[in-house]
């Protein structure tokens, strides 16, 4: 279990490291007395404890990480946004997107929202820095990409609600 240490930030291991090691030796050397089967399910338990409370310590990372991600998704569907005739699908597709990483954070559909749906005005302002007329052009004009909003809104609060609805029933 000494390789599920590494899960955990280093000044946590460095800090915490022997101690953690030392009592789950200790659970499962009591957990042995009882058979190899509560051994097994012992070391099991404390697996998973280890790879809880490291996720629990990396939670700023992770928050960095997924905000990356939305960003990138973001962008992705301005991508497709910009090389698109009709805006359903993309507009889907901020939906969508927004929503389900609201679901994972409600408390922050606002930002989801926005890390989502400014993909598209984004996408747009790269493509038109590069110099590079857009295959199809805006109507009435670039700031009509920032109606990517309204889904991606609709989508980070609806997955926000389903999440709080589905963790009280």
């Amino acid at each position: 279990m000494r390789w599920l240490l590494a899960l955990f930030p280093r000044r946590m291991r460095e800090r915490f490291g022997a101690d953690i090691l030392a009592s789950q030796r200790e659970l499962v050397r009591a957990a042995a007395a009882r058979g190899r089967l509560a051994a097994l399910r012992c070391r099991i338990h404390c697996a998973l404890d280890i790879v809880v409370a490291a996720l629990g310590e990396r939670r700023f990372e992770m928050k960095v990480v997924r905000y990356g991600l939305a960003i990138c998704i973001g962008l992705a569907i301005g991508w497709i946004d910009l090389h698109s005739r009709a805006v359903q699908g993309p507009a889907l597709a901020v939906l969508l997107g927004a929503g389900l990483f609201a679901a994972v954070d409600p408390g922050a559909a606002w930002r989801w929202a926005l890390a989502v749906g400014l993909g598209i005005p984004a996408a747009h302002l790269v493509w038109r820095g590069l110099g590079q007329p857009p295959p199809y052009p805006v109507e009435p004009g670039l700031a009509a990409t920032l109606l990517a909003l309204v889904p991606a809104a609709i989508g980070a609060y609806g997955g926000a609600f389903l999440r709080r609805t589905s963790a009280e029933g």
